[in-house]
């Protein structure tokens, strides 16, 4: 991909953009929520959600395997973040019945919204680049390997063009 003035704006336009996103959050719980940082459920619910995040990442790439590795890295960000929605809210849930609460869709809405910016996107993206790295050094190896089985297979075919093609036949 090259460097273009175009790709430096929507790259910055995207920063931007989940930046807004971030802030909005953080205000609508500031404002409306209920933020108890030194509760221990707390860290705990975010801890659980990071993991969902992992696990809802290598989901997304597992799955999307078959494409090329720049269009894999996109849409397992697109992928993760649908299936990490669906786990969030299940958990978020659920933790609000086995607390005695309620949930109703917004809610659940501001959950999501909160998660994403706040966990989600980082590990995800942090996620996704260490599979492409691991995946690009697995390739790497891979053509060393062709490689060295390339030469050996000449040497293999430049010794049979050494030896005699007939034999005295006695």
């Amino acid at each position: 991909m090259k460097i273009t003035f175009k790709n430096i704006f929507l790259v910055c336009l995207l920063i931007i953009s989940i930046n807004a996103v971030q802030i909005f959050a953080f205000f609508i719980m500031r404002t409306s929520g209920d933020i108890t940082f030194y509760n221990i459920s707390t860290h705990v619910f975010f801890f659980i959600n990071a993991i969902f995040s992992i696990i809802a990442t290598i989901l997304a790439w597992h799955l999307l395997r078959r494409l090329p590795r720049k269009q894999r890295s996109i849409s397992t960000l697109f992928l993760g973040l649908i299936f990490y929605s669906v786990l969030a809210t299940v958990h978020f849930v659920l933790s609000r019945l086995i607390n005695g609460y309620m949930s109703n869709w917004d809610l659940i809405f501001g959950n999501i919204i909160t998660t994403i910016s706040t966990t989600h996107i980082f590990i995800s993206a942090y996620t996704v680049a260490y599979l492409y790295f691991v995946h690009s050094h697995s390739l790497e190896m891979n053509v060393e390997k062709l490689e060295s089985e390339k030469l050996i297979l000449k040497s293999n075919l430049l010794k049979q063009n050494l030896e005699p093609h007939f034999y005295s036949i006695i």
